[in-house]
């Protein structure tokens, strides 16, 4: 799916290979084109709440997250931990109910633990 974004081409060759074509229509590319465009500024800001943020915390860099949705926590604490039970554990047996206000935050729940 986020070959929607990153490479259409791409993405319109493998829609046109599930269906069993060799092409997609005319009008099919349009459709395309025009959700993708839809969607884009949600896809940029999953990068910057999402996929910048887990950047930031795997380098330990202080940021700013007050902004994001709960959803989009969700998301960064999923990825963040993903595999990793041992910290996930200790995040969840420190964290205190307050508000997550930067990366900071997240690592030092799992640090006082």
């Amino acid at each position: 799916m986020t070959e929607l974004f990153t490479n259409l081409d791409a993405f319109q060759n493998n829609v046109a290979s599930f269906l069993e074509k060799t092409e997609l229509k005319e009008d099919t590319k349009e459709f395309i084109q025009i959700k993708r465009q839809a969607n884009f500024a949600l896809y940029n800001q999953y990068l910057e709440n999402v996929v910048d943020t887990v950047a930031c915390l795997n380098k330990k860099q202080h940021k700013d997250i007050r902004h994001i949705k709960n959803i989009e926590l969700a998301m960064v604490l999923c990825d963040y931990f993903h595999l990793n039970r041992e910290d996930a554990m200790k995040f969840c047996n420190s964290y205190d109910g307050k508000q997550i206000n930067s990366t900071k935050d997240i690592i030092d729940y799992v640090r006082t633990h």
